[in-house]
C-alpha cells in the first residue's frame, strides 16, 4: 500500500549540496553552504560525459524530456545570484537563457519550474515557498521569505513571556524550567501522527487553524517549539516508517509455521483510481490466526485476468512468500479465473484447486435473484442512482414485485418534505392517544431507503416497512384526500381535468394486502441470509464476544453448513410460496435464489477447501458427511477422496520439527446460540464415538513416520471432542502426537472464507490519493494543431450531413460517432506518454469525420423534437450538458496544473475562477432558454432580445481587449496573467475572456431557437442544421490553427474574430426580420420525418 504512493513522493530526494528541505513554515529551511555558494558563482556548466553518474544521466534525460527545444546554455559569464546553484542553465534555439528548478528535475515533477534570465528573482521565490530553501545571510532573500522570518519573528515568545513568570524569582523560574522540560517535541508529533493514522483522518487536518489553536491554549510551547507537523511531514514520517518496519513484517511472514492465504479484491476510488486490495491470513509462531494488508496496487491497465495476476505477483514477490502461499479467496468475477490460472503457474499449482469464492458474495447473488429475479445486471444498470425517481425508472421498480412498489413508495415519501412530517405527524398522533406510558415516550421514525440493489439495505427497508404499515395506510388515505381538497374547483365541486394524481395514491402502486404478507416473508427469508452472511463474516479469531461467551466468526468449515441451510430454508419456502395467493413474483423469485444458490453450492468440489475444513474438525470429522448426506453415497466418497488426496500429495511425507505444546485447555462449544443458523450448525454435529476407538487408551504422543495420521485420528475420538468450539486451538495441542495432520488442519482452519476485510481498504485509499493527478501534453500547439484538423474534417462532413442524417437515421449517426471516442482519447495518452505525434494528427482528422454525425444528428433532434413552447427549455438543457465539460476541464487542468505559474500554466485560484463561470454558464443558458419560452413577447421580438443578449457583452469584451492589446503590443509574459500572482492584471485579461466564454453560450442557443422557428419537420432541420454547424466547425477551424504555431501573433486570432463579429450583425439583423412573428404552421420544405424522430405535429 505504502509503495503506491512512495513511487509518486515529491520529497525526500537529496540536492546535490546534500541538503533536505521541508516546509517553510518550520525550523528546518535549507541554510546554503559555503560550497554551494562558490558553485553559484559561475552558471552551471554542460556535464560532460565522462563526468555523469548514472544519477545525473537520469536526471538530464528527464530534464531534456520536459525541455525538448533546449540545449546546454553556450554562454558561460558570471552569475552573481545564489539561486543557479540550484537549476540547471540551459538555453532555446533563439539563445533566450533559461533557469530551470533542479530539485523539481530529480522530483520528477511533471510540471518542472523554469525561469528566464531576466526573471531570476522568482526562481529565489520558488526556492523557499516550493522546496523551503532559503538565501544565505549575505544574499538577497525573496519577499516571502523576508515576511515569513518577520512573522516568526513576532510571534517567537518565550514560555515565561507566555504564562507571564518573572524568571528572576527563584520558584517561578522552577515553573518555568518544568514546563519546558515537562513537554517533549517528538513525543507530541508522535502522538498527534498515531491519532491521524488510528482514526483514519486526513493528512490536511493537522493544518486547521482551529486544532492548532486547542493546541496552543493546552500548551504554549506546541507553538514555541514549533511543535506541528504539516501534511508533507506525516507522509514522509509514514513512509520512513514503513520502510523502517517492513523488513519485521517479512521476518513475522517468513517465520508462519504454515501456509499463508490470500484475498485480493478491486474497486474504484472517488478520484477514478483503479485499485486492488491485497491481504493475507496466517499463523503467527503460536499458531494464532493472524491477518495483514499487504498492499494496494493500482491497476493501470484493462482489468483482465493477467494484468490482475501480474499486479498480485509483484506484491508477494516484494514480502519473498511466494514458496509459502496456500489458498485464496475471492468473488465470482470471471477475471479471477484467468488470474488465477496465471498465479498457479508461476507458483507451481493448479489455480483453480486453490480459488476458494467469497460466501457473501455469493449469497449477494441469491439473494437479489429473490429479491429482483431474472437479469437482475441488466435490470442494475437501467437505474440512474438519482434520488429522485423518473417515471420510466418508477415503472422498471414496479415491475418487480411488492419489493418494487414499497422501493418507490419509499422514495416517493423520502423525497417529499410534505409526506414525511405527514408520517411523522401521524405516528405522534398515534402516541399519543395510547395509554401506556412507554408507547407515549416513543419517537417517530423514518422510512428507510435502500441502496440501489444491495440486498441487506432491501432487508432493512422492508423490516421498517412492516413496522410502519399502518401508519403507511394512514399517509396514503390522507395524502389522497389533500390532494382532492387542494385540486377540487370550487365552483362545480368536482376535480380539476389537469390535475394529476400523486404516484403513491395510483390504484396500480398500491401495496395490497397480499404484497404486505409477501414483504413478511420476504423479511424472514432474507433474515435467515442475514444470520448467515454475519457468522460467516469475519477473521475466525477467537474474541470475547456479546452476552460473555468467547468465540469466532468467519470459520470456513461452516460454509458447507450455510449452503445447506439456506438450501434447506428455501425448499420449505417454495411450499409456503405456493400456498400465498397472488404471489407470482415471490414464487419465481424463490426457486431463482434457490437455483443461484445451487449453482454455486455445486462447484465447492472445485477445491478441497470446504470438506477438507469440515472434515477435519474433531467435531465433525466424516460423520458430518455420513450422516447429512446419506441419501448421496457419491457426494461422501467424492469429499472423502478430495481430503485424502491433498494429504497423500502435500502432508504425509512432509518433514516437520517436533516442538513443545502449551497445555491451555481447548476452549468448548457455547451454550447458548444467536441465532437460527447458529443452532443448525449445532443440531448439525454428528454424535461421536460409536464405532470408533476411544484414543486415550490405544495411542501415546509419538507415531511412526509410516502411520497414516488422518486414517487413525479419523477411527478415534476423545471425550469432549463432540464439544470442541476451537478446532485451531485443539491441533495446536495435538501437533506432537499428529505432526503431520495437525499442520494440514491448522492450514485449512485459517482459509477465510469470505474476503470481507478488504471492504475496509477501499475508503481510506480513497481519501488518501484523493489529491494525486495525471499528465498531458507539455504544450498547447500540438493538440490546437490535431483539433484544427477535427474540426476540418467535421466541417466537410457537416456540409453534406443534413442527407446523410436523412439517409441513416439519428441512432445510426449516433453509433457512428460513438465509434471515434475512444480512438480520441487513446490519441491524446499515446502521444503524451509516447511521443506518438502523427497517431493524435491521425486520430483527430478521422474523429473529425464521425463527430460531423453527431454534430448534425444532435442539432436535428434539437431543432425538430421539442414543440414550439418548449425549445427554449430543452435547448437551454442541452447546452448546459455541453457547458458541463467545461467545468470538468477546468477541473482537470486544476489538478494538473495548480502549482504552475509559468506560461502555459496557471495556479489554482485562476482555475477556481473559470471553474466558476463555466457552473454559472450553465445556469444562464438554463434560465435563457427559459426567456425564449416566454409567450408574451412574439417570435420576432424575442429574436431581438435574444441578439441584443449577446451581442452587447461580446462587442463589449472585443473593445476591452483591443485595449489590453494596445497596451501589452507585441510582448511575451514570462509568466502567466495568474490571479494569485498578479490580481489586477489577471481581471483586466481573462475577465472578457470569461464573458465571452459564457455568453457564447447564449449567442449558440439563440442561433438554434431561431432556426427552429422556421420549420418544424426533421428534414429540413437536419439540412439547415447541417449548414449551421459547417460554419460552426469552420469558425473552430480557423481558431484552433491560428493558434496551432508557437510564434504567432497573438494579435492575429483577434483580428480575425472581430472582422467575423462585423460580418455577423447585418446577416443577423437580415434573418431575425425573417423570423414569423407566431410558430410556423407549416414547414418551408417538408420533407419525410427522420426514423427515431418525431416532428411537432405526430407529438401533438
Amino acid at each position: 500500500m505504502i509503495a503506491f504512493f512512495r513511487d509518486r513522493d515529491p520529497a525526500g530526494r537529496s540536492e546535490p549540496e546534500g541538503m533536505e528541505s521541508t516546509s517553510p513554515s518550520t525550523n528546518d529551511v535549507d541554510v546554503l553552504s559555503s560550497s554551494t555558494l562558490a558553485v553559484a558563482s559561475l552558471a552551471t556548466p554542460a556535464p560532460s560525459l565522462q563526468e555523469e553518474t548514472p544519477h545525473e544521466e537520469v536526471e538530464h534525460q528527464y530534464l531534456w524530456r520536459c525541455f525538448p527545444d533546449y540545449v546546454w546554455s553556450q554562454r558561460v559569464r558570471d552569475t552573481p545570484s545564489w539561486v543557479w546553484g540550484f537549476g540547471y542553465d540551459v538555453e532555446d534555439s533563439s539563445g533566450g537563457r533559461r533557469w530551470v528548478c533542479r530539485r523539481c528535475i530529480q522530483n520528477k515533477n511533471p510540471k518542472p519550474r523554469s525561469f528566464a534570465e531576466k526573471g531570476i528573482q522568482n526562481a529565489n521565490a520558488h526556492l523557499f515557498k516550493g522546496h523551503g530553501i532559503r538565501a544565505p545571510p549575505d544574499k538577497t532573500k525573496s519577499a516571502a521569505e523576508k515576511k515569513a522570518e518577520k512573522l516568526k519573528v513576532k510571534d517567537q515568545r518565550s514560555i515565561a513571556e507566555v504564562m507571564k513568570l518573572d524568571t528572576r524569582l527563584p520558584r517561578e523560574q522552577d515553573i518555568a524550567n518544568s514546563l519546558v522540560k515537562g513537554f517533549d517535541r517528538k513525543h507530541f508529533q508522535r502522538l498527534l501522527l498515531e491519532w491521524i493514522i488510528e482514526e483514519n483522518h486526513a493528512f490536511s487536518v493537522c493544518e486547521q487553524g482551529r486544532l492548532r489553536q486547542i493546541f496552543e491554549y493546552l500548551n504554549p510551547l506546541v507553538k514555541i517549539t514549533d511543535a506541528n507537523i504539516t501534511r508533507t511531514t506525516i507522509r514522509r514520517k509514514v513512509l520512513s516508517a514503513y520502510e523502517m518496519h517492513k523488513d519485521k513484517v517479512v521476518a513475522a511472514l517468513k517465520q508462519s509455521c504454515g501456509l499463508i492465504h490470500v484475498s485480493f479484491d478491486g474497486w474504484k476510488s472517488g478520484n477514478r483510481h483503479s485499485l486492488y486490495g491485497i491481504a493475507c491470513f496466517f499463523r503467527d509462531e503460536n499458531s494464532q490466526p493472524r491477518k495483514l494488508a499487504l498492499g494496494v496496487p493500482e491497476l493501470r491497465t484493462r482489468h483482465f485476468g493477467h494484468n490482475i495476476a501480474a499486479e498480485i505477483l509483484d506484491v508477494l514477490d516484494a514480502y519473498g512468500i511466494q514458496d509459502k502461499i496456500g489458498y485464496f479467496t475471492l468473488d465470482n468475477a470471471e477475471s479471477n479465473d484467468k488470474a488465477m490460472e496465471v498465479i498457479g503457474g508461476e507458483l507451481g499449482f493448479v489455480g483453480s484447486r486453490r480459488r476458494g469464492r467469497c460466501f457473501g458474495h455469493t449469497l449477494n447473488l441469491s439473494a437479489k435473484a429473490l429479491l429482483f429475479g431474472h437479469n437482475v445486471e441488466a435490470f442494475e444498470e437501467q437505474l440512474s442512482g438519482e434520488a429522485a425517481l423518473s417515471e420510466a425508472e418508477h415503472t422498471l421498480w414496479r415491475r418487480k414485485g411488492p419489493v418494487g412498489k414499497l422501493h418507490n413508495l419509499v422514495v416517493d415519501v423520502r423525497r417529499s418534505d410534505q409526506l414525511t412530517y405527514l408520517l411523522r405527524s401521524i405516528q405522534r398522533s398515534e402516541f399519543d392517544l395510547s395509554s401506556d406510558p412507554r408507547i407515549r415516550a416513543r419517537q417517530p421514525v423514518d422510512l428507510i431507503i435502500d441502496n440501489d440493489t444491495r440486498w441487506l439495505s432491501q432487508l432493512y427497508m422492508i423490516r421498517r416497512a412492516i413496522i410502519l404499515r399502518p401508519f403507511i395506510e394512514q399517509l396514503v388515505l390522507k395524502h389522497r384526500q389533500q390532494w382532492e381538497q387542494d385540486n377540487r374547483s370550487k365552483r362545480t365541486g368536482n376535480l380539476r381535468k389537469s390535475a394529476r394524481e400523486p404516484r403513491i395514491c395510483l390504484e396500480e402502486n398500491q401495496l395490497t394486502v397480499n404484497d404486505w404478507v409477501v414483504l413478511e416473508h420476504l423479511a424472514k427469508l432474507l433474515g435467515f441470509y442475514e444470520d448467515a452472511v454475519k457468522t460467516l463474516e469475519g477473521d475466525g479469531q477467537q474474541r470475547k464476544r456479546k452476552g460473555g461467551w468467547v468465540g469466532s466468526y468467519g470459520n470456513v468449515w461452516e460454509v458447507i453448513q450455510g449452503f445447506e441451510f439456506l438450501l434447506e430454508v428455501l425448499e420449505d419456502y417454495k411450499q409456503l410460496a405456493s400456498e400465498i395467493p397472488d404471489a407470482e413474483h415471490f414464487r419465481i423469485n424463490v426457486n431463482l435464489g434457490w437455483e443461484k444458490l445451487n449453482k454455486y453450492y455445486s462447484r465447492l468440489d472445485e477445491t478441497p477447501i470446504y470438506y477438507t475444513a469440515l472434515a477435519l474438525h474433531p467435531a465433525f470429522r466424516w460423520g458430518y458427511f455420513e450422516n447429512e448426506w446419506k441419501d448421496n453415497t457419491e457426494w461422501v466418497m467424492k469429499a472423502k477422496q478430495m481430503v485424502r488426496e491433498v494429504w497423500e500429495s502435500d502432508y504425509r511425507h512432509l518433514q516437520v520439527v517436533r516442538s513443545p505444546v502449551d497445555d491451555e485447555p481447548v476452549a468448548k462449544r457455547q451454550r447458548k446460540y444467536y441465532n437460527p443458523f447458529q443452532a443448525y450448525c449445532e443440531r448439525t454435529r454428528p454424535v461421536l464415538g460409536y464405532g470408533l476407538v476411544k484414543e486415550e487408551a490405544t495411542l501415546s504422543d509419538d507415531i511412526n513416520e509410516d502411520t497414516n495420521e488422518l486414517e487413525l485420528w479419523q477411527s478415534s475420538w476423545e471425550d469432549g471432542d463432540n464439544d470442541v468450539r476451537d478446532p485451531i486451538s485443539y491441533w495446536h495441542e495435538r501437533k506432537r502426537r499428529y505432526p503431520r495432520l495437525s499442520r494440514m488442519a491448522l492450514d485449512f482452519l485459517t482459509i477465510q472464507p469470505m474476503s470481507a476485510d478488504l471492504s475496509c481498504v477501499g475508503p481510506a485509499m480513497s481519501d488518501a490519493i484523493s489529491n494525486l493527478g495525471g499528465g498531458g501534453l507539455s504544450t498547447p500547439y500540438l493538440a490546437n494543431l490535431a483539433t484544427s484538423l477535427n474540426y476540418t474534417a467535421g466541417c466537410l462532413l457537416t456540409l453534406f450531413g443534413g442527407p446523410l442524417i436523412n439517409k441513416f437515421g439519428i441512432k445510426w449517426s449516433c453509433i457512428i460517432a460513438a465509434v471515434g471516442m475512444p480512438l480520441s482519447g487513446s490519441a491524446y495518452y499515446v502521444c503524451a506518454k509516447y511521443r506518438v505525434n502523427w497517431y493524435l494528427i491521425f486520430a483527430k482528422i478521422l474523429t473529425g469525420f464521425t463527430y460531423g454525425f453527431l454534430y448534425v444528428a444532435e442539432s436535428t433532434a434539437m431543432l425538430s423534437y421539442p414543440l414550439a413552447n418548449d425549445r427554449g427549455f430543452y435547448l437551454g438543457v442541452w447546452s448546459a450538458m455541453r457547458n458541463s465539460g467545461s467545468v470538468i476541464g477546468g477541473a482537470i487542468n486544476l489538478s494538473n496544473n495548480h502549482s504552475d505559474s509559468k506560461a502555459g500554466g496557471v495556479a489554482w485560484s485562476t482555475y477556481l475562477v473559470f471553474i466558476a463561470f463555466a457552473t454559472l454558464s450553465i445556469i444562464e443558458v438554463m434560465a435563457y432558454g427559459k426567456l425564449l419560452d416566454r409567450t408574451r413577447w412574439s417570435q420576432t421580438k424575442r429574436a431581438w432580445i435574444s441578439f441584443a443578449c449577446w451581442l452587447i457583452p461580446q462587442a463589449a469584451c472585443f473593445i476591452w481587449i483591443g485595449i489590453e492589446y494596445a497596451k501589452l503590443g507585441r510582448r511575451k509574459l514570462e509568466n502567466a496573467l495568474d490571479y494569485e500572482t498578479n490580481t489586477r492584471r489577471c481581471a483586466e485579461a481573462y475577465l472578457p475572456y470569461l464573458i465571452m466564454q459564457s455568453t457564447s453560450y447564449v449567442c449558440q442557443l439563440s442561433l438554434y431557437w431561431i432556426l427552429g422557428t422556421f420549420s418544424t419537420n426533421a428534414g429540413s432541420s437536419a439540412r439547415s442544421g447541417g449548414l449551421l454547424r459547417a460554419f460552426e466547425t469552420a469558425g473552430q477551424t480557423v481558431s484552433y490553427a491560428i493558434n496551432s504555431h508557437s510564434g504567432s501573433d497573438a494579435r492575429i486570432p483577434f483580428y480575425v474574430h472581430a472582422a467575423i463579429l462585423c460580418l455577423t450583425v447585418p446577416c443577423m439583423v437580415f434573418l431575425i426580420r425573417l423570423v414569423p412573428e407566431a410558430p410556423a404552421a407549416t414547414d418551408i420544405d417538408a420533407e419525410p420525418v427522420i426514423e427515431g424522430v418525431l416532428d411537432n405535429k405526430q407529438v401533438t
